[in-house]
């Protein structure tokens, strides 16, 4: 998607004295995360196991050991490096948006908004080149479920590995309109 496919997508979505206060798309790298030091070793080991029973199916073939296994070998090359590549793709078809009252995130066709007088707490990463990530409280892993109830204008959004992110932050912490 270019710029023009990209404001195209969110500008209907602009009230007539809502104004852009930035734009921009994750940069790259920073696809590692702490949660990693369980999951790399854990991945290997399910991995080695899964593509060990895939090469013993293949030799005395039968057709739903085989399937299993192929079906746990695919799980681990996913979680293996699958993983890691899906981040990329994603991050790459991303794209984020800050007005004086929302904040959008574009990714391919689909847009999420939120509006930024929901903004209960946010949380601040920050990476020795600059990049960081804001995430708010409710994309926390653990932070309370939806209600069921419906809440237009209120996705849950995360701003990752982002340029800059200090002055984003500021722009986040200023009072909306």
């Amino acid at each position: 998607m270019t710029e023009k496919d990209i404001y195209r997508l969110y500008k209907i979505y602009l009230s007539s004295d809502e104004v852009v206060l930035w734009e921009g798309k994750p940069e790259n790298g920073h696809l590692l995360i702490p949660e990693d030091a369980f999951i790399i070793p854990f991945s290997i080991f399910w991995s080695g196991g899964a593509f060990s029973a895939l090469a013993v199916s293949l030799s005395d073939f039968v057709l739903p050991f085989f399937a299993i296994s192929l079906f746990f070998s695919v799980i681990g090359a996913y979680i293996s490096v699958g993983r890691f590549v899906h981040k990329a793709y994603i991050r790459k078809h991303t794209y984020y948006v800050i007005t004086n009252k929302k904040i959008f995130s574009c990714y391919k066709n689909k847009v999420k908004i939120r509006n930024r007088h929901s903004i209960a707490e946010m949380h601040l990463k920050t990476y020795k080149d600059g990049c960081g990530n804001i995430v708010f409280e409710d994309c926390l892993p653990f932070a309370k479920k939806d209600t069921g109830l419906l809440d237009l204008g209120n996705e849950k959004i995360s701003l990752m590995n982002i340029k800059d992110v200090h002055s984003v932050y500021k722009i986040l912490v200023e009072k909306p309109d």
